[in-house]
């Protein structure tokens, strides 16, 4: 027996999830999942969705997240990294409303994915820290502070941020985290 092919197995899951489609539907389905498996196009793009639509729903959700709704805003920066995973603004806005609702370790985990996404931003890092802080992840803490100071000394606009985390990084290391002490500054 020949095993199949991943299109062969993808068509027989599908075919039991559209039955009461029609063929052109089935089709263009078949189409965006191959796009997304076999292509890595991000799903969004996949099934048909254009950039003015997603800065449609990316401007709701930061309109959801700035009136403290943050439950709600947080399912809609989930949608759009779902939709377009490779943008860090939707990471972040998902981590950020995790983080708003006391969830600090999947904001964590959303933090970093973000933080993989846009390299240079040490914003994610420092709000990281703060989640571990909540948890009295000190080392945890540090370490994210330590790269949001990193990332800060590369570009004078983030002044500010190395300010905070430099204070903060302080603080932990002289009052929670004695071990901490010994790592390189």
């Amino acid at each position: 027996m020949v095993d199949p092919t991943l299109e062969q197995i993808i068509t027989g899951v599908m075919d039991k999830l559209l039955g009461a489609c029609s063929p052109a539907d089935k089709k263009k389905v078949m189409e965006a999942v191959m796009q997304i498996l076999t292509k890595g196009t991000a799903p969004g793009k996949a099934i048909g969705f254009d950039k003015n639509e997603t800065e449609m729903m990316y401007s709701t959700a930061l309109s959801q997240y700035n009136a403290g709704k943050y439950k709600e805003a947080g399912e809609s920066f989930n949608y759009l990294h779902f939709l377009e995973p490779k943008d860090p603004r939707y990471a972040f806005g998902y981590a950020a409303s995790l983080h708003k609702q006391h969830k600090y370790d999947k904001a964590i985990r959303y933090y970093t994915a973000t933080a993989f996404l846009d390299k240079e931003n040490p914003y994610p890092w420092f709000h990281s820290s703060e989640c571990h802080l909540q948890l009295q992840n000190y080392p945890g803490a540090s370490a994210a502070l330590t790269q949001a100071i990193a990332l800060s000394e590369k570009n004078p606009e983030y002044e500010k941020v190395k300010e905070m985390s430099i204070g903060l990084r302080d603080f932990i290391r002289q009052n929670f985290y004695q071990e901490a002490q010994q790592s390189p500054k």
